[in-house]
């Protein structure tokens, strides 16, 4: 079966203290939604992410540095039992 939706993925530098000074977190996307604007905050509109097209994009989920990610050679990636396109950003 061919995954329909798509996820966008971008590797970012770490949140977490204590890391390895060149360690990268990968974070999901999602194309932003009229029903995520109230999780939505000021910063995501101005500094969030936005496709070629202008399309903001809402965060799905982080993966840590020290957790197993999506790669970028991967074309799906399995979140929440359910597999999604990827495409990186």
């Amino acid at each position: 079966m061919k995954p329909t939706l798509t996820l966008y993925a971008r590797a970012e530098r770490t949140i977490e203290g204590g890391s390895p000074t060149r360690a990268k977190d990968v974070t999901l996307w999602r194309v932003y939604r009229a029903a995520d604007f109230s999780s939505a905050t000021p910063k995501l509109f101005a500094e969030g992410p936005r496709l070629t097209d202008g399309t903001l994009l809402f965060p799905v989920a982080r993966y840590a540095w020290y957790q197993t990610k999506p790669t970028r050679r991967q074309k799906t990636v399995m979140h929440n039992c359910f597999r999604w396109k990827l495409e990186w950003i």
